[in-house]
């Protein structure tokens, strides 16, 4: 009963807001994002673009094969995991098997490396920086997005002894008054991240992984006060089903941060389109709206299990194109 009435105020919402903005001519309507800009319709130049993990429901024989498959699929890139970054050798390798295949990195799964980053240990803290900067330098090589960065899930916020304003502060440190940067390493990292032409991207997750950072304004929020051109947002519609109000609103309050998105669907997480409870239209409309041309990264499971892979994938995505062309 509570994800039915969930879902039946997101749905309200999402059509309400959907028409207003719609309504309007494509030169005036407007919408404000995080940053307090007031970016234009941008839906024109808006692309669907396919990637994903390398799920057991992807048939093939080796990771090589697997890519083969998802070429096959029309998907256009992987989304590898974190030891791939971490081990530049590995990344080399991975990068040669991924062009090989026709595809390319869309970004990487890094995750917290146990909210390191974030520690009130200064030495812990050290360690946990240079290990983002590792990845990153990996993402380089695989000329991906970047590293898809979570600053601590709920089993690291006790450990590393921080609550959430003070792990706000070790991300991003601002005199309120003049708004001036005081402290935070999220800075180091996004600029060095810059330098190499890929980001750091912070991922909002659902209240049951982690507290702090749980919608993508959050985030949005966290990239304009960092002021670096390597400190990016993404959505993922499994974490927004718990957490956002409107899909639509919630894309469109990351803006020009946005940079890329995970597909799961429902409390269960599997594909797009196998649990009605949760439509894509709506989200699609907000990627829509301010042109997001970045890939979309299948992080989920098969109902009914990895054998029903070779069957189910076609028919998720001619849904998920009938979704992107009703939105």
């Amino acid at each position: 009963m509570m994800n039915k009435l969930k879902y039946n105020r997101r749905e309200f919402l999402a059509t309400a807001i959907a028409a207003g903005a719609l309504a309007l001519e494509p030169q005036s309507a407007m919408a404000f994002d995080a940053a307090g800009t007031v970016p234009t319709d941008q839906r024109a130049k808006a692309k669907l673009r396919f990637s994903s993990q390398l799920r057991g429901w992807i048939p093939g024989d080796g990771n090589a094969a697997k890519m083969r498959q998802m070429k096959a699929w029309g998907m256009e890139a992987v989304e590898p995991g974190g030891d791939i970054a971490n081990d530049h050798n590995k990344a080399r390798e991975y990068k040669k098997m991924v062009d090989d295949a026709g595809l390319k990195v869309s970004a990487v799964t890094w995750g917290a490396n146990n909210g390191a980053a974030c520690s009130a240990d200064p030495e812990e803290a050290r360690r946990g920086i240079d290990n983002i900067k590792r990845a990153l330098e990996g993402a380089a090589i695989l000329e991906c997005n970047g590293i898809v960065y979570v600053p601590a899930f709920n089993r690291d916020q006790e450990r590393i002894n921080r609550t959430h304003q003070e792990i706000r502060r070790a991300l991003i440190d601002i005199d309120s008054r003049t708004k001036e940067i005081k402290g935070g390493f999220l800075k180091e990292v996004g600029d060095y991240a810059a330098s190499l032409k890929t980001n750091v991207i912070l991922e909002p997750l659902n209240r049951l992984e982690a507290m702090f950072l749980r919608q993508i304004a959050d985030g949005a929020s966290i990239c304009r006060d960092t002021q670096s051109e390597g400190v990016k947002v993404m959505g993922d519609f499994y974490h927004m089903f718990f957490e956002e109000t409107c899909d639509m609103g919630a894309f469109i309050s990351g803006g020009k941060y946005l940079k890329h998105v995970h597909f799961g669907s429902g409390n269960k997480r599997v594909m797009p389109g196998q649990d009605p409870a949760q439509s894509f239209v709506a989200g699609f409309r907000g990627l829509k709206y301010i042109g997001y041309e970045e890939f979309m990264s299948f992080e989920c499971s098969c109902l009914g299990g990895d054998d029903k892979g070779a069957e189910e994938v076609p028919k998720v995505l001619e849904f998920l194109r009938k979704s992107w062309a009703e939105a």
